[in-house]
């Protein structure tokens, strides 16, 4: 049985390639994933639903993801910023325990650090 069967995962994602490649990712794991493409779409996700965990773009068409994963932060669903634009001092000054993977990533990398947060957020 896979560590994502059943859970509930966002990926928020303005790229559609990026997003199909990490949705399909997760499904092969037992996931169900919803993705949002705008930072309007993620914010009323995040706003109407809960989410076991969820995978932030930082940079949606020239909008910062900050006011998505600062409700998540405040509701302690656990994410991680999958990026090309973040500098880790930056989003670890906002978010110190944020965990931080630089596009391009390996599909693996992305599974590993969307289930260390997940973890880390089950243990505490």
């Amino acid at each position: 049985m896979s560590r994502f069967n059943g859970k509930k995962i966002l990926v928020v994602e303005d790229e559609f390639m990026i997003a199909i490649d990490i949705e399909a990712s997760l499904e092969e794991l037992g996931a169900n994933v919803a993705c949002a493409g705008t930072l309007e779409r993620a914010l009323e996700a995040v706003e109407s639903d809960r989410f076991d965990g969820v995978v932030l773009d930082l940079n949606l068409a020239g909008k910062e993801v900050y006011p998505v994963a600062d409700i998540l932060a405040r509701q302690g669903i656990p994410f991680f910023f999958h990026t090309g634009h973040g500098v880790k001092s930056v989003l670890r000054n906002r978010y110190p325990d944020a965990v931080v993977c630089q596009k391009p990533c390996l599909s693996h990398e992305l599974v590993d650090a969307l289930a260390s947060v997940m973890m880390k957020t089950a243990d505490a």
